[in-house]
């Protein structure tokens, strides 16, 4: 209190603008205030990724392709840090309220919460009863520095013949055709190899080092909306680099059949695909994740546009995509390979952490479970089986306890539970039984192969895997059916993690087998009344190691 006491005290009274005047009246605005040129501070709005989602958020249209620069004014200090009533309505024809007490507090960690409305949006400060409320005021503009729209020519010149150029914005039938007899059949991943089968894939490709293209996807935007749109949790403090793999051409007839994209390194983690309006029929990106399913036209897209416009899609590598048969015309498409960057830019303060929107429906969610004392009464396992895939040698690299491979929704849970003071851990499944129990080994201690020295491979997994017995929760018995080694399964075990195990057993006779196993994140509650101070497996296993 004393720190923010000393605070206000360097504050000068706050005005507020009366046309082209600032006015002094402490009964309409009654706080303190610090120009931007008294103080300074860590906080970097840009590389917290603020400006991206302000931008994402707020910009529509033609705007959306420009940039948005926030400019510090000043700092404010609302005494009377505990703002326990403090909030912000905005008025327009609707009511809001952004209750930044509410939103700061209860929080494991120190987090900032933000807002960014537009200017003829009427606000106002409720009373602060207690505490002291401070905020930093950033003006918003439009900037025309920085980034650029898209050209107004999209050159692409074709290097084995550098005079020849196609504008891929007003391409003409005979410039398609020139491009697509420049190209070569497209191959397909097929596990390490490259195949060419034209029952499953018909399209034209030129390979990166053939081609070179005026689009810089960084100054037009594009990485910046992949980052907001893709990266959560630890991985939206890391930047993304997008490398251009190569160019398509879909002509009448072409398609691609449904696949998932092949990993090029441990870093990769989706694919972007840009398709330029180049007059085409047909040939609509479909992708499917999950059971559910999304059609990206990129003709009907394209076509729909006053001026000649680029139609862009992101997603994950795990996520199965096709390409509908072209009835008409060429389709034409960059590739890049997206990465989380090995080298990121500025790093976050510490002491700072963006709130996640997200994570607060899932925390008071299972706050409001493990708070009922009929929820798992006894205390055991709870699972969450995973929505993505993810390369089982990349898991392997990293700590069960504190893993970094995780996205999306996975991350989610994997976050809010370390934030209700549980200890969770990601694990594998391994099905070794028909009665209802398994063998669960942390992810860092798999088994993916080999000879064993013992014939039953539950035993092996035990002994040399860090491997525990769990029994699978049988909804008809309920809670009569639990035991502090079961599992309930919040959310089921998919196959999108399914790895298989071969091995040879050596017991009284040499037999060979093999068994399959499922990713998933697990967690042990403790019985009510004793909830949250339970350790991981691996932590218990490494301490009774020592």
């Amino acid at each position: 209190m004393d720190d923010l006491q000393t605070l206000t005290e360097a504050c000068e009274p706050t005005t507020f603008g009366l046309g082209q005047r600032d006015v002094l009246d402490e009964e309409y605005r009654k706080a303190g205030k610090m120009e931007k040129n008294k103080f300074s501070t860590n906080l970097d709005v840009t590389h917290l990724g603020i400006l991206d989602r302000v931008r994402t958020q707020l910009l529509e249209g033609k705007e959306e392709k420009k940039y948005v620069k926030a400019e510090l004014t000043h700092f404010v200090g609302t005494p009377c840090s505990d703002p326990s009533l403090s909030s912000s309505p905005l008025r327009t024809t609707a009511e809001w309220t952004f209750n930044s007490a509410a939103l700061t507090q209860g929080k494991a960690a120190p987090s900032i919460a933000y807002i960014a409305f537009y200017s003829d949006v009427d606000h106002e400060v409720s009373l602060v009863t207690s505490g002291y409320r401070v905020t930093l005021t950033y003006n918003l503009f439009l900037d025309a520095k920085h980034g650029q729209s898209l050209p107004s020519t999209i050159k692409l010149w074709i290097l084995e013949s550098p005079t020849t150029w196609v504008d891929l914005s007003r391409a003409t039938v005979d410039d398609l055709q020139t491009l697509s007899d420049a190209c070569e059949p497209a191959t397909f991943g097929l596990g390490q190899r490259d195949v060419l089968d034209e029952d499953y894939r018909k399209a034209g490709k030129m390979d990166k080092n053939n081609f070179s293209i005026n689009l810089d996807l960084v100054q037009m935007g594009i990485v910046d909306r992949i980052r907001v749109q893709l990266l959560e949790g630890a991985d939206e403090k890391k930047y993304v680099k997008a490398e251009l793999y190569k160019l398509n051409v879909y002509g009448k007839g072409s398609f691609f059949k449904s696949h998932k994209d092949t990993p090029r390194g441990n870093t990769m983690f989706g694919s972007l695909v840009i398709v330029f309006p180049t007059p085409h029929d047909g040939g609509a990106l479909k992708l499917s994740h999950d059971r559910a399913e999304w059609t990206f036209d990129s003709a009907a897209l394209t076509r729909d546009e006053p001026t000649p416009s680029i139609v862009y899609i992101a997603f994950y590598s795990d996520v199965d995509h096709e390409v509908a048969l072209v009835t008409s015309g060429h389709r034409v498409t960059l590739t890049y390979n997206l990465f989380l960057d090995p080298i990121p830019g500025k790093i976050v303060p510490s002491s700072v952490v963006p709130v996640a929107p997200d994570d607060s429906l899932l925390r008071d969610a299972l706050k409001v479970a493990l708070d009922d004392p009929s929820f798992l009464p006894d205390g055991c396992y709870l699972g969450f089986g995973l929505s993505f895939k993810y390369p089982i040698s990349q898991v392997e690299e990293e700590s069960s306890t504190d893993t970094q491979v995780l996205k999306g929704s996975d991350a989610m849970i994997f976050r809010v539970l370390k934030d209700l003071s549980l200890s969770p851990s990601l694990n594998a499944i391994y099905d070794i039984s028909s009665y209802g129990e398994d063998i669960m080994v942390p992810s860092d201690h798999l088994f993916l192969s080999g000879d064993i020295d013992d014939e039953h491979i539950d035993n092996y997994l035990r002994r040399y895997h860090k491997g525990k017995i769990i029994q699978q929760f049988d909804k008809r018995r309920g809670n009569h059916n639990l035991s502090s080694n079961s599992i309930v399964w919040a959310t089921p075990l998919t196959r999108h993690s399914l790895f298989g195990s071969f091995y040879t057993a050596y017991g009284n006779e040499p037999t060979t087998g093999r068994t399959y196993a499922n990713l998933c994140i697990a967690v042990r509650v403790g019985p009510f009344g004793d909830r949250f101070d339970q350790r991981s497996d691996k932590e218990a296993m490494d301490l009774d190691e020592l």
